[in-house]
């Protein structure tokens, strides 16, 4: 085998070694929702919580809110409380309109974090 296939097969190794490795780098990094209830009343705060991890080390990212009804979004939102954070992001007051009460939605925290987009799906059914 000449010199020059010999270099071109331990690239191609190593690129195929790195391409390998870039998914387990990102299944580290763990991303959390926490809410008080599945049942949130209408007009009322509604506080959530995300924290992001990898390890003990806190990961930075950036957080927006859809709301989707059978699957499908049905509105965009931005966080009430600048959707930017490292490692714990707090939103104290996400408000239910009246229009929502008995309707099984999906509230989704889209994260964007730099090894990619997280999306936090929580099923709730608001109440009076």
């Amino acid at each position: 085998m000449t010199v020059m296939r010999r270099f071109v097969l331990l690239i191609t190794l190593a690129i195929a070694a790195l391409a390998a490795l870039a998914p387990i780098a990102q299944a580290k990094v763990s991303v959390t929702l926490h809410a008080t209830t599945h049942n949130p009343t209408a007009g009322k705060k509604w506080p959530i919580t995300i924290t992001a991890k990898d390890g003990n080390k806190k990961v930075c990212g950036h957080v927006r809110y859809a709301f989707l009804f059978k699957g499908k979004v049905v509105s965009h939102q931005n966080a009430g409380v600048g959707g930017n954070f490292c490692g714990t992001f707090k939103d104290p007051a996400v408000i239910w309109p009246k229009r929502a009460i008995g309707i099984p939605l999906t509230f989704r925290a889209v994260v964007d974090l730099k090894s990619g987009q997280r999306n936090l799906d929580y099923a709730v059914k608001v109440r009076r």
